[in-house]
């Protein structure tokens, strides 16, 4: 598949420049903490809108597991937002300014903290969707920060976006794997069903022609059948069909 060969590189490199970006805010932050002092024309708020608004339409692909991608871009683009703004409050051009202007040692490490957990989720973000180079197939059991308190928000992003972008023996691993998280309590179910695992699944059901992958993807939606909601999402995905075509 050329194009999703294609789409991973363009992830890729949307991500590790995300990644720069951040730790130029960063280093920014530790100059301003420094000095009181900071320049801002290297640093383009249009810039950045622009580079989040490409990004945003790069995710425009069926073949793309997005849900990931769209959640830690939008926390990225809130954390170098606020740094912008203590880099504003640092750049005082005047005695006014600079009396009414209080910028906290806390406020600093506070938002270095925060340019930290973003270039970590950016990481993780690498290694979800690392496909070509992984041993793993994109199944990451790490957690990234956005997902400290929460890591089955995690591992449910993983297992989804192997189930939908990776080569068949990683979709057969990831929905095997997934199946006991979905089994564990109807928290994970709700959790799967909200994060757009339903879709991947029923497409791996259909397309794939290897019984262990069709037992798989049907294992894990068996488990989420147990709700009349989760049922009728499966339904207008148009899964009735696909489920009674399998023999």
């Amino acid at each position: 598949m050329p194009r999703s060969i294609d789409f991973n590189n363009l992830i890729s490199v949307n991500l590790y420049n995300l990644i720069v970006l951040v730790r130029v805010f960063k280093h920014s932050i530790f100059i301003a903490f420094q000095s009181i002092s900071t320049s801002l024309e290297t640093i383009s708020v249009s810039r950045i809108g622009a580079d989040l608004v490409k990004y945003g339409r790069d995710l425009e692909s069926a073949f793309l597991y997005d849900r990931p991608i769209r959640r830690i871009v939008s926390d990225v683009s809130k954390t170098l937002t606020r740094t912008l703004t203590l880099l504003r409050k640092c750049k005082r051009r005047s005695i006014f300014r600079r009396v009414v202007t209080i910028v906290s040692q806390a406020d600093f490490r506070k938002l270095q903290n925060l340019l930290d957990a973003s270039i970590g989720d950016l990481k993780w973000l690498l290694s979800v969707f690392d496909f070509d180079s992984s041993s793993n197939g994109g199944i990451i059991l790490s957690l990234p920060p956005i997902a400290s308190n929460d890591p089955i928000l995690s591992w449910v992003w993983s297992f989804i976006a192997s189930i939908q972008m990776g080569q068949l023996s990683f979709r057969i691993e990831a929905a095997n794997e997934l199946a006991p998280v979905a089994q564990d309590n109807d928290r994970n179910k709700k959790l799967i069903a909200e994060e757009g695992g339903v879709p991947p699944l029923l497409k791996h059901l259909k397309e794939s022609s290897s019984p262990d992958a069709q037992i798989a993807a049907a294992t894990v939606l068996f488990h989420l059948s147990n709700d009349q909601e989760r049922v009728q999402l499966i339904a207008d995905e148009l899964g009735v069909p696909i489920i009674v075509q399998i023999r």
